[in-house]
């Protein structure tokens, strides 16, 4: 009987929380003239408020990092964070196509630069992906080839035994394009980033998670991503993001940038552009302690970590 009561207590708990998460959604009457509010049918974020994200000259120590940005869910832009990896010179298409490697090795190229993930990859070879980027609609979502992994250091606030050696780095991956890529909103979830230009110029906006969970409209919510056309917002649609307030960053090449974990973020490339992105798995509260003695500027090759082409095929083999 004391089990049937709890059972009863909890269940008219969990309806009070459901009807008032239901009750802060935006209050949007019918007749309203959509029409005249400011950025509706324009792109995101076009006519609402926007802050900067806070911008500093070197990577921090660790402990400060995670303290600070990580466990504290702040975006942070370090300038020139990029240019420690030698990628920042040496990564041009003939350096690419020099390699002997890029011919055999396999990598997945997006059919579209406006994002759109209901259309599949397709998978071609490095060699191939570069021979085209330019004059096809495509580009380049993969892990980085391990060929050159020799060329990009792992930023120095991961480099931690308590980091490197506990399985918490998910993926270096690489994006490449001509110019031109638009994402959808998003988040990830579970998952911080640290996001490396070597080419080209990325504009993000951030809306915070925290402040704006219950009315950003993550319509497919198994995949983490909204269904707004970025070109056009259609606030009858989608009126939660009538009154949202948007972080901005633009990153140069040279330039990282930290992405907090379910922070929602839309990115454009401008130019030819090319990045690496490490990601690592969300620990509340996390913050590494076994970081001293380690050899400083280690470059990916020496490190072991699943990748998003292994996670996508397996993912593909569930759904079979």
């Amino acid at each position: 009987m004391p089990s049937f009561y709890f059972f009863l207590g909890f269940t008219i708990l969990r309806t009070v929380c459901l009807q008032w998460a239901n009750s802060i959604q935006p209050d949007v009457e019918t007749n309203l003239d959509f029409a005249s509010i400011p950025g509706h049918l324009e792109e995101l974020g076009a006519k609402n408020t926007k802050r900067s994200v806070k911008v500093i000259q070197s990577f921090p120590d660790p402990e400060t990092f995670f303290r600070t940005y990580v466990d504290g869910s702040k975006p942070v832009l370090i300038q020139n964070g990029a240019k420690m990896s030698s990628a920042f010179e040496k990564w041009t298409d003939e350096y690419f196509l020099s390699l002997p490697e890029s011919s055999e090795h396999k990598i997945r190229a997006e059919q579209r630069k406006k994002e759109k993930r209901t259309v599949p990859p397709e998978e071609m070879s490095f060699s191939d992906f570069v021979k085209t980027y330019t004059e096809k609609d495509i580009y380049m979502v993969s892990s980085v080839p391990e060929f050159i992994r020799k060329d990009i250091v792992l930023p120095p606030p991961l480099l931690c035994r308590d980091i490197t050696e506990a399985d918490m780095i998910a993926d270096a991956v690489m994006w490449f394009s001509s110019g031109g890529t638009k994402s959808v909103l998003h988040l990830d979830d579970g998952l911080d980033n640290i996001n490396c230009l070597f080419r080209g110029t990325k504009e993000l906006l951030f809306i915070d998670y925290q402040k704006y969970k219950h009315v950003v409209p993550i319509d497919f919510p198994a995949e983490g991503y909204s269904g707004v056309d970025v070109d056009r917002v259609d606030f009858e649609k989608y009126p939660g993001l009538i009154d949202v307030e948007y972080y901005i960053v633009t990153m140069q090449a040279g330039d990282c940038l930290f992405i907090p974990q379910r922070w929602f973020h839309q990115v454009r490339s401008y130019g030819r552009n090319i990045a690496v992105n490490l990601w690592w798995h969300h620990f509340p509260k996390f913050i590494p302690q076994y970081c001293d003695g380690m050899e400083p500027n280690q470059t990916l090759e020496k490190f072991n970590f699943t990748s998003l082409d292994e996670l996508m095929e397996s993912r593909e083999l569930d759904m079979l």
